[in-house]
């Protein structure tokens, strides 16, 4: 029994890993867990927050799929309006619920670094009600070729 499960398990992993590789893009196969909290308060100054993630070196064509959290520290809930990227290579997926006081949601990124070289900073811009707050998170790379 404890045979047959290893060969099922190592089955699994093998067909997950080439199911992953479409399209010849170098897929990550594993959710990069930040430790970015970006943090939404009552007191958070009108100007535009913003975080950096810092991705390291990338090869082009790789595409890093990662998590960053955001965190209702308000008294009152708070409704993601719009979340925006500032190209086309980057795409965000959120919990379309509001964040109650004082829970976490996770936010997962994309990020497609085909077609880019060098040093790379993708915004991530997040809009949120009541008082529509703005807050930004920088995906930033350095984009090598192989």
């Amino acid at each position: 029994m404890k045979l047959h499960l290893t060969f099922c398990l190592t089955g699994c992993l093998m067909a997950g890993i080439f199911l992953n590789c479409g399209g010849g893009k170098k897929a990550a196969g594993n959710l990069l867990k930040t430790n970015v909290v970006v943090v939404l308060s009552d007191s958070l100054h009108e100007t535009a927050r913003c975080d950096t993630i810092a991705l390291g070196r990338l090869v082009q064509g790789e595409v890093v799929t990662g998590e960053f959290m955001l965190r209702n520290a308000g008294a009152g809930p708070v409704v993601v309006v719009s979340v925006e990227s500032s190209c086309g290579c980057t795409t965000v997926d959120y919990p379309k619920q509001p964040v109650i006081p004082g829970k976490m949601v996770p936010f997962t990124f994309r990020l497609d670094t085909e077609g880019f070289i060098g040093q790379q900073h993708k915004q991530i811009t997040i809009r949120t009600a009541p008082n529509y707050r703005t807050c930004r998170v920088v995906l930033s790379a350095d984009v090598v070729q192989e």
